[in-house]
């Protein structure tokens, strides 16, 4: 599918910039998941390269009105660079004293106020959290029970996403999922091998011991066979990927039952409507004259309850609240009648 994209310049850039900014933090603040915060984050970042020059072109997509993955790359580069472009700058105490001295000496420190805005700028970059592709795996432990292990995967859809009846385009996603176990301790990706020769197979989050600046410690990984099973769910048109998850949480994998996920979560954020990105939907013509809307939705479904359960978050500006809250009174209706489980936010 051939993705649109548009660049946003002039006024129009701070502008939206400012309302992608107040939105994320709006829904961060509100939903308090990790994924928001990591993408309201991002928006910092290039509110910041925005400010301080780093950010020469804007490009979003404009069916969904987020930034492009050339935008999403560009951020992350930035902070990656960060800490090496702070080491090659001088620190405040240095730069006020040189321009003390040319005070003195009755010239302007602009190569002084050149340095000391760079420096806030990579200082910013360097500590904010940005949205990451890779997959992450985390221990939560609990006393009594077994192990839970929580697996995450950032995920930037730029194909349509089908979800409940509507179309989502290049919206960023994160999938969670969590899966009890018990910690059994394996080497390496030899004991991958050796134990499917022999019919052996890895539980699907291992405790591996490596060295770490000089001393050993235990890390947890994916087993191979386990990690290839994601890899080969992700490796689809992304409108199916919940659903592979839902299976693999109700039937499990092939390690049996004792490895069936928990818990398989969606955290779709987008689209992101601002004045000229709108894509025709009942809201268009509010949004069309002024403000933002930010649609968000977590999708979850238990291994103890499979019943898919919904909530929705549609964040806006004042303007546009009164609007948002009618859209989303025929919306419940709308559910009520077809039976479906969703809970709706309007956050302002």
């Amino acid at each position: 599918m051939d993705v649109s994209r548009l660049t946003v310049e002039g006024s129009r850039r701070k502008e939206y910039l400012d309302s992608l900014r107040k939105a994320l933090k709006s829904l961060e603040q509100k939903a308090g998941l990790e994924p928001v915060s990591r993408y309201s984050d991002f928006a910092e970042l290039l509110k910041a390269g925005d400010d301080y020059g780093f950010l020469h072109s804007l490009e979003v997509f404009s069916d969904s009105g987020l930034p492009s993955t050339r935008v999403l790359d560009e951020a992350q580069n930035e902070k990656t660079r960060a800490f090496n472009a702070m080491r090659q700058l001088p620190n405040y105490e240095s730069i006020i004293r040189s321009a003390k001295a040319k005070i003195y000496s009755g010239a302007m420190p602009e190569a002084e106020q050149s340095v000391a805005k760079k420096r806030k700028y990579f200082e910013k970059a360097f500590s904010l959290k940005m949205p990451s592709k890779k997959k992450s795996v985390s221990l939560k432990g609990r006393a009594g029970e077994k192990n839970r292990y929580e697996i995450t995967m950032g995920n930037y859809e730029i194909f349509s996403v089908v979800t409940s009846g509507s179309v989502d385009h290049d919206v960023y996603s994160n999938y969670r999922i969590e899966i009890d176990q018990d910690v059994k301790s394996r080497s390496n990706l030899i004991s991958d091998i050796i134990g499917k020769k022999i019919g052996i197979n890895e539980p699907p989050i291992r405790r591996v011991k490596k060295k770490e600046n000089g001393s050993e410690v235990f890390v947890f990984e994916l087993a191979v066979d386990f990690e290839n099973r994601l890899n080969d769910l992700f490796g689809k048109p992304p409108s199916e990927n919940f659903r592979r998850l839902e299976k693999l949480a109700l039937e499990g994998v092939e390690q049996g039952d004792e490895v069936k996920p928990y818990l398989v979560e969606k955290m779709t954020i987008g689209p992101f409507h601002i004045k000229e990105n709108y894509s025709g939907e009942s809201l268009k013509e509010q949004y069309a004259n002024g403000g933002y809307i930010l649609k968000a939705e977590k999708r979850a479904i238990r291994r103890d309850d499979p019943v898919e359960r919904s909530t929705v978050w549609y964040v806006c500006s004042p303007n546009l609240r009164e609007e948002v809250e009618k859209t989303v009174v025929e919306k419940r209706k709308d559910d009520k009648s077809k039976g479906i489980e969703r809970e709706y936010f309007v956050v302002v």
